[in-house]
């Protein structure tokens, strides 16, 4: 487990694409939710991986709930010309971490999530860092307990246990579903609020997957 820690990277990702996550941090930033001695998001992820190996991406002209990002100390960052949606911000990120650490296994970690979820948000990618670690070569996804009743995101029905991975209790995707009935998600999981993975393994499932994103993003490898 220390090993697998010792390697951990943290992309954290404004989340600014989606409404409801952009609500959540103007209330917990403007103080309409956000109690005296509560976390940053930054601060709950720094709680399991050091804030020099945690990455923002964020734009130029980084604004409100970004901004918040851009003002903490010691926090890598990229900076893009314009908002391109996760993918591009993932990748980047991605590509920054294996220069540092050609070992790196990074957590892309909605900051929303880190706002609603935090301290048990993080214990999981703990587990699923120690996964990741027997397995490089799979993407393990955290998923909420059965009950959470968000619409915003997809589902995750999940499958068998795999193979060498039964102590971190992991288990295969069968399928995502867009729009879960009922009894859909009284039987699955709430979806990816954190991915973790292998950096190397994240960014040839995007050239396999996303090729077009890779390649704009390949003059960039070296910088």
């Amino acid at each position: 487990a220390a090993v697998s820690l010792r390697h951990l990277w943290g992309v954290v990702l404004p989340s600014a694409e989606r409404p409801r996550a952009v609500t959540r941090w103007r209330r917990h930033y403007t103080g309409r939710t956000h109690r005296p001695g509560s976390l940053t998001p930054v601060e709950r992820a720094s709680r399991l991986i050091p804030t020099s190996r945690l990455v923002t991406v964020l734009t130029r002209d980084a604004s409100d709930v970004a901004g918040e990002l851009a003002a903490v100390p010691g926090l890598q960052q990229c900076r893009q010309p314009a908002a391109r949606g996760t993918a591009p911000e993932v990748f980047l990120a991605a590509l920054s971490v294996l220069q540092q650490d050609p070992h790196a296994v990074v957590a892309t970690l909605p900051a929303d999530h880190l706002i609603d979820h935090g301290h048990r948000l993080m214990q999981y990618v703990a587990r699923a860092a120690g996964a990741a670690a027997i397995r490089p070569d799979l993407p393990i996804i955290v998923g909420a307990y059965p009950g959470s009743r968000d619409p915003e995101y997809a589902w995750i029905e999940t499958g068998e246990p795999i193979d060498g991975l039964e102590a971190f209790s992991v288990r295969a995707v069968r399928r995502l579903v867009a729009r879960p009935s009922a009894a859909e998600r009284a039987e699955g999981l709430l979806g990816m609020l954190a991915v973790v993975m292998s950096a190397r393994t994240l960014i040839e499932l995007g050239r396999r997957h996303l090729p077009d994103v890779l390649e704009c993003l390949e003059p960039l490898e070296d910088v």
